[in-house]
């Protein structure tokens, strides 16, 4: 079993039936999706595809506040999507918003490092690195303890800072997803989960299967994804219990699956 921990798309965009489109996720090995996006798309998904979909919508955490998040859990919500922060995720101004999501036992799910920017440099994208860094994570634990947190593209470029948050906070998981991470020498990430060879069950077992592909079109472009995590897995020697926490199990409990 395999679920994306972090997905994207609208299913404006879904040309088949729900069934034989969850069929042909199956046969590209994916068995659900965790998938963030804006609230209307997003539920409209979760009605269409049901339990295929965990959902967590995508908010403006600089004028939401936690009425709103309340809000979108009464309507299904699972976690709670931060990122382009105008200060940094470890400001106390958010703290409301984390205890909100930690009322309803759901999980709030960071951007952490770097994020593209569009063609035009439009104000939108104006945000700083720094705000975004895993190492804000820490403080959010500190403060709002036991918060559920997953941290997406482990920090990117950031690397040892959110290995080192993840191993730290025990509710607080990651995923290598997106355009870059998984190009990096996998001697790096080998040295990250084993190093000399000795395998780190504690921070490897607190990886969720991700890519930040988008979904419902014709492709998926997962298979890269699924062939970093399965090469991560036989170069650090995972053991297929530890595998499968990764691949679903993660996600499973985070979410409450």
């Amino acid at each position: 079993m395999r679920i994306d921990s972090h997905a994207h798309g609208s299913v404006v965009n879904l040309n088949e039936s729900p069934g034989e489109y969850i069929t042909r996720c199956r046969r590209d090995g994916i068995d659900g999706i965790v998938l963030i996006a804006d609230p209307e798309p997003l539920f409209s998904a979760r009605d269409r595809l049901g339990s295929f979909v965990i959902s967590v919508p995508i908010i403006d955490m600089d004028q939401a506040g936690p009425d709103e998040v309340r809000r979108l859990f009464d309507r299904g919500a699972e976690g709670i999507k931060f990122f382009l922060p105008k200060h940094a995720y470890g400001d106390e101004r958010y703290f409301p918003l984390y205890e909100a999501i930690k009322e309803r036992d759901g999980v709030a799910v960071f951007h952490t490092g770097y994020v593209m920017h569009d063609a035009d440099y439009s104000s939108r994208y104006r945000v700083k690195l720094d705000d975004m860094r895993a190492g804000h994570i820490d403080t959010i634990e500190r403060n709002v303890p036991h918060l559920k947190v997953l941290m997406g593209h482990f920090g990117n470029p950031y690397w040892e800072e959110c290995w080192k948050i993840m191993w730290a906070h025990p509710t607080v998981y990651a995923d290598v997803s997106g355009g870059t991470a998984i190009h990096r020498s996998m001697l790096m990430w080998r040295e990250m989960f084993a190093p000399n060879g000795n395998l780190m069950a504690n921070t490897l077992g607190k990886l969720c299967f991700g890519t930040d592909m988008t979904y419902f079109g014709a492709q998926h472009g997962v298979q890269p994804y699924i062939d970093f995590h399965e090469r991560l897995f036989e170069e650090t020697g995972t053991p297929p219990e530890l595998r499968d926490q990764v691949n679903a199990g993660n996600v499973l409990r985070l979410f409450g699956r």
